[in-house]
C-alpha cells in the first residue's frame, strides 16, 4: 500500500516504477489529476476567504 503523503511528494518516481512493473497507470494518473483539481479548489476557496468583504 502507497502512503498518500509519498505519492504526493514523489509522483513521478513511483510512477516510473509501477510502469517498470507492467502495471496499469490509469488509475493513478486520474488520481493524480484529482489531486492537482482538490489543491487548486482548496487555494481558490482559502483566497477568497481571506478577500475582504464588499
Amino acid at each position: 500500500m502507497l502512503d498518500i503523503k509519498q505519492l504526493r511528494t514523489d509522483f513521478d518516481q513511483i510512477k516510473e516504477k509501477l510502469a517498470h512493473r507492467g502495471e496499469d497507470l490509469a488509475d493513478f494518473d486520474k488520481f493524480g489529476e484529482l489531486d492537482q483539481k482538490k489543491k487548486k479548489r482548496i487555494n481558490r476557496e482559502n483566497r477568497r476567504i481571506k478577500e475582504p468583504k464588499k
